[in-house]
């Protein structure tokens, strides 16, 4: 989905959606034209982030903590990660 498409499915501004781009915090690829091109993983991503900031957590362990959920450490001692 293009960025104002993802802007307007979870409420966030393009601009926040860009700055998290440039910050690592949420990849993008891009099509050959240049536009922003999101998977659906970004929302639960978005959703992520909003609710760690939401608990006062800075971006920088944010980024540790996506980054975690990206390797999938942990899931075989903790299972409860693919439990939603």
């Amino acid at each position: 989905m293009r960025i104002s498409q993802l802007a307007e499915r979870t409420g966030t501004p393009a601009t926040t959606l860009r700055f998290y781009e440039t910050s690592g915090l949420l990849p993008a690829e891009r099509t050959p034209a240049g536009y922003r091109i999101y998977g659906e993983d970004a929302v639960d991503r978005l959703a992520f982030i909003d609710a760690a900031k939401h608990l006062g957590l800075p971006l920088e362990e944010i980024a540790e903590l996506l980054r975690v959920w990206e390797s999938g450490a942990g899931v075989e001692e903790h299972p409860c990660r693919i439990v939603r």
